[in-house]
């Protein structure tokens, strides 16, 4: 008999949004984290597109909205000679296209007073000191800072514990990857000198990678690249001031230190995500260099894309194996290219000889005035790239009757519908928040009573608790006895870009990816899906 669904061990970021989704779809779960504070340092900065859209399903966006800054691009400079400006929205379809820069444990207050507003506690000074998965729950041992000890019985255990996680290592897996030869120095301080506040700043110069991040108002972080990596000292304000002026930089000086800190660069994933009954995410799965500020972000989707697997698995629905094998499916390769990704960023950025800095400059100068390469930048740092075609969970076999439209493990973007009765505008996206599956079913050109009798049949299919209907009417008016969720296409551009001309269907997942489409006569693979994950 389990006392819980789940047991999530860690409360960061990664922690807190697996807490406020399991907390969403109503699974039952304690929430453990062995510190007895959380720490005061702001360490992840940067909030990118794909991360802020699950911030909105949360909840919690406009608190985040509220006290981030925003960060419109980058300046690239050379010993202090700017070289180009890379904008880090440009291409980005979202409703939140700029990403955010604010310290992490401002993100940790936000989702920890979300979630004390739902009644949830956070048990601090409370450790994961056994664990055992005996097929039908995972027995879990937790120890007190005074030393006592507990026995939880938990259906699940949720690893969000960091890179030196004791679940990770009380598992069969093994935490493959290298160290880089590189090691770097971070300040938090004011600065002496202009800076833009909405923008990083970068410059290299003869000893290395200079790297100035907005932390908050009248705060910045700067990196630098140590040059002797046996050293591991703390850094001082003056070696901050010293490496400025080394690279060109004299313009600026350091002050008023609130963090002062040394790290290395491990580039590591873990073999498996998910082992039987526990799942591992965050830095527990994988760890990179910072470059592109991936880290928090990929982990916080790891935790959006695990909480409403967990609902399905707690409450018995569908096929176990298929959902639970899902997410080490879709996350595991995410964290395999992630590292690749940011090691490509970090050899880029850190290499300074003067030749490299020539062919740098060069292609910073000219190659991102082509609108592809920033673009293409821009887009890959945002995370909504990110795709799920070979999921379990995902049915793509389909020959689609367009060239338009999304295909089966992306993300479908918005259009703009209109309200059948106000004829104001409707943003299909938004109801892509609600913790449900929904089934966005199309009338095509023409619609009769008949074709909404039809739609209305083919998502009945499902619990009304796990799954809604929005419908896409291509006329100018209503039909009679028009149902909730029916939304007008009077000109049919909806319909156009998801690559419909005829009645049809797409299934989004309640992480905003795309399950199944299909056109009405392919009713098969919607029930395939439904049986799979909601019956």
């Amino acid at each position: 008999m389990s006392d819980i669904d789940v047991l999530i061990v860690g409360a960061g970021p990664v922690g807190l949004t697996l807490a406020t989704e399991c907390q969403r779809h109503g699974v039952s779960f304690r929430i453990v984290e062995k510190n007895a504070v959380r720490s005061e340092k702001s360490k992840a900065l940067g909030i990118w597109s794909g991360t802020i859209e699950c911030l909105a399903a949360m909840g919690v966006v406009d608190e985040f909205l509220k006290k981030s800054m925003p960060a419109h691009g980058i300046m690239i400079h050379d010993t202090g000679k700017f070289l180009n400006r890379v904008c880090l929205h440009e291409g980005i379809e979202s409703a939140y296209p700029v990403p955010m820069l604010m310290p992490q444990c401002w993100t940790e207050d936000i989702l920890t007073a979300n979630l004390q507003r739902h009644g949830v506690t956070i048990e601090r000074q409370v450790e994961l000191t056994g664990m055992k998965d005996n097929g039908s729950g995972v027995e879990i041992e937790l120890t007190r800072a005074d030393g006592k000890k507990e026995i939880v019985h938990a259906k699940y255990l949720a690893g969000c514990d960091g890179a030196h996680s004791f679940a990770r290592h009380h598992l069969p897996v093994t935490f493959e990857g290298v160290v880089e030869n590189v090691s770097f120095i971070l300040v938090d301080a004011k600065v002496e000198g202009e800076l833009p506040e909405d923008h990083l700043y970068i410059n290299w110069g003869p000893v290395g990678v200079t790297m100035f991040f907005p932390v908050k108002k009248g705060v910045f972080r700067l990196f630098a690249v140590r040059k002797d990596i046996t050293d591991h000292s703390e850094p001082t304000i003056e070696e901050f001031n010293q490496y400025l002026h080394s690279n060109g930089l004299t313009q600026f000086r350091m002050y008023d230190p609130e963090w002062l800190g040394y790290f290395g660069v491990h580039e590591r994933y873990a073999s498996r995500a998910r082992v039987g009954r526990v799942f591992l995410l965050g830095d527990a799965a994988h760890v990179h260099s910072p470059a592109g500020g991936q880290g928090m972000n990929t982990g916080m989707q790891d935790a959006f894309n695990l909480g409403w697997k967990l609902a399905l698995l707690a409450k018995g629905k569908g096929d176990a194996e298929a959902i639970a094998e899902s997410f080490h499916a879709e996350r595991h390769p995410v964290a395999k290219a992630l590292i690749e990704n940011t090691k490509k960023l970090l050899h880029f950025g850190t290499a300074h000889g003067h030749f490299i800095r020539m062919v740098k400059d060069l292609a910073v100068k000219y190659l991102f005035q082509l609108s592809f390469v920033p673009q293409k930048l821009s887009g890959e740092l945002s995370e909504l790239h990110i795709c799920y075609p070979k999921s379990p969970l995902v049915e793509g076999g389909e020959i689609w009757p367009s060239s338009h439209g999304f295909t089966p493990g992306s993300k479908p973007r918005d259009v703009a519908l209109q309200d059948p009765v106000t004829k104001g505008p409707v943003s299909l996206w938004r109801q892509f928040l609600a913790p449900k599956h929904t089934a966005i079913l199309f009338s095509g050109k023409n619609p009769t009573a008949e074709t909404l009798s039809k739609l209305g049949k083919l998502a009945a299919q499902a619990p009304g608790d796990l799954l809604q209907k929005v419908i896409v009417w291509q006329d100018k008016e209503a039909p009679a006895n028009a149902p909730q969720g029916l939304y007008l296409d009077p000109e049919g551009k909806s319909h156009e870009r998801y690559g419909l001309d005829q009645p049809g269907w797409y299934l989004v997942r309640p992480d905003q990816y795309l399950a199944a489409r299909g056109t009405l006569e392919k009713a098969a693979l919607l029930e395939e899906y439904l049986a799979k994950t909601l019956k």
